[in-house]
């Protein structure tokens, strides 16, 4: 008997799902019951959850579907629990949309239903080389949608392989050009990680907090997917992630405190090179799906770096979601329920209860141009076809388009009240980032109304002129303006630099040149 059939109850289940599935066969000819072995095995040993409801509930996710035994006759062996489980899987798994769209019209999508089905299509996915070329692409484009939903519960270490998983089969060219690369990557090499983990781990003990440090690489399709939207591979910080994990064994208030003496001291270590411009403190102000940890980003030669510092208690739920509440005996998920929205084309995207059309636009990655997204130029949302305003809280099971203006929106500051912390985090930047480019313009007009004395019309000049370039660039570095002539320009204009020291500074570059 399998170690997962923990339970007389687990047993039976196991019992009924190869009675009856017998005499069907998966498409690589094993009998269908191995599916449902493996998918109560992933759930008990891979993700660790011990409870008999889900893990019965595993064993008979097709019956209903596939077979001839019926949701009364679940209700009738193994109590409501596990048929409404099971009833769930099912019809989450319709490729009929109004057949979806009333399961989930008034309830909430129930997170263990979700865990299920995610266990379901996982077990799917690493089998997917047996299906035909057409299956196997189908399936996996499809996959991207439960590695978003993975995701919405917290689920990170499932959501990264089954993004994986998909990218191999919709496009093997960009995955081995992904893996090739990171392959090469100074950042994962073994001598870089383990160096850097031995410095964390000395940070640490210098302090007196005990900690587990462990570097962590990011799925290959998230990789891709921030290349994607102009990004360098240098530029993802988490590339590599150095989970320091802090022991909390004292209580919630010790582990706090430990980790913000933990970040205080990586500050102090690599001051020179934290990027403060892409620190978050998810601790005291947990994402959306309850993500929580101080994020740290380094620049160092190689590229950037993250440093993600959490206690032992939320960085088991970092990574495994409503899947760790679970393993602790929770019972009561319903804070952890999602709604279920429609595409026009009929994708699913999944949401916590309070989101909003301003959430919705900025969930979808479909770039305009290199620099605007949906969320840039919404001004309204469609709700089954009727026109709504962006703040709307979206109902469940509905379809929501986005409405586009002609042209790039500065995002209203009043937006910040009618969205999740997630969408927040992104208008906040993009406000910082319109403040800065516009302090950058004017900037520019005060060092070039000083360089037309010089008889250049601008700075900008000399960089196209190969014998004044990188005498410039070197200038630049020199007065701590890291080599580009927009940090001056901002420098300038928020009086970092002052008028008279812009003129010294102007006086000495010219003289030398």
């Amino acid at each position: 008997m399998e170690r997962f059939y923990l339970t007389p109850i687990v047993q039976e289940a196991a019992r009924l799902a190869e009675m009856a599935h017998e005499g069907q066969k998966r498409a690589e000819g094993t009998p269908y019951f191995t599916h449902c072995q493996e998918v109560a095995r992933i759930l008990y040993e891979e993700w660790g959850i011990a409870d008999s409801e889900i893990l019965s509930a595993g064993f008979l996710h097709d019956t209903v579907e596939d077979t001839s035994v019926t949701k009364a006759d679940l209700k009738r062996n193994f109590g409501r629990e596990v048929a409404e489980l099971v009833d769930g899987v099912s019809k989450f798994g319709s490729d009929d949309k109004e057949n979806i769209r009333k399961v989930f019209d008034k309830n909430l999508i129930d997170p263990r239903v979700g865990v299920i089905k995610l266990a379901d299509r996982l077990h799917n996915m690493r089998t997917l080389h047996f299906m035909t070329e057409a299956k196997r692409t189908a399936k996996a484009k499809e996959t991207e949608g439960y590695a978003s939903f993975a995701e919405s519960l917290g689920m990170w270490k499932v959501k990264s392989e089954l993004e994986d998983l998909s990218l191999k089969f919709t496009n093997p060219e960009e995955f081995e050009r992904l893996s090739q690369m990171l392959s090469e990557d100074k950042r994962i090499s073994v001598l870089t990680m383990s160096h850097m983990t031995s410095v964390l781990q000395s940070l640490a003990e210098r302090i007196g907090i005990g900690v587990r440090i462990e570097p962590r690489i990011n799925s290959l399709a998230r990789i891709g997917h921030k290349m994607d939207k102009g990004m360098d591979i240098s530029e993802i910080n988490d590339v590599v992630s150095y989970r320091v994990t802090v022991d909390d064994s004292e209580g919630v208030d010790a582990g706090r405190n430990d980790c913000y003496k933990m970040l205080g001291i990586v500050r102090e270590k690599f001051a020179g090179i934290e990027d403060h411009e892409r620190f978050d403190d998810f601790f005291s102000t947990p994402q959306d799906n309850r993500y929580s940890s101080i994020q740290v980003t380094l620049t160092t030669e190689d590229g950037s770096v993250e440093i993600a510092i959490a206690t032992k208690e939320k960085e088991d739920f970092n990574n495994w979601g409503v899947v760790s509440l679970i393993r602790k005996g929770v019972k009561n998920l319903s804070d952890y329920a999602l709604k279920l929205i429609f595409t026009p084309a009929d994708q699913v995207k999944f949401f916590p209860p309070g989101a909003t059309g301003i959430d919705f636009a900025y969930s979808i990655d479909k770039e305009i141009n290199k620099k605007e997204t949906m969320g840039t130029r919404a001004t309204a949302i469609l709700i089954d076809g009727v026109r709504h305003e962006l703040s709307t809280v979206i109902p469940n099971g509905t379809t929501v388009d986005v409405i586009l203006g002609k042209s790039k929106t500065i995002i209203p500051g009043e937006y910040l009240k009618f969205c999740l912390p997630k969408t927040r985090k992104i208008i906040e930047r993009q406000i910082a980032g319109q403040i800065q480019r516009e302090q950058i313009r004017a900037g520019k007009e005060i060092v070039d109304g000083s360089v037309t004395e010089k008889g250049i019309a601008s700075l900008s000049q000399l960089l196209e002129e190969d014998d004044s370039a990188q005498k410039l660039v070197d200038w630049l570095y020199d007065i701590e303006c890291k080599g580009h002539l927009n940090t001056l320009y901002f420098k300038v204009a928020t009086g970092r630099i002052s008028k008279e020291e812009l003129d010294d500074h102007l006086k000495s570059f010219f003289n030398n040149s």
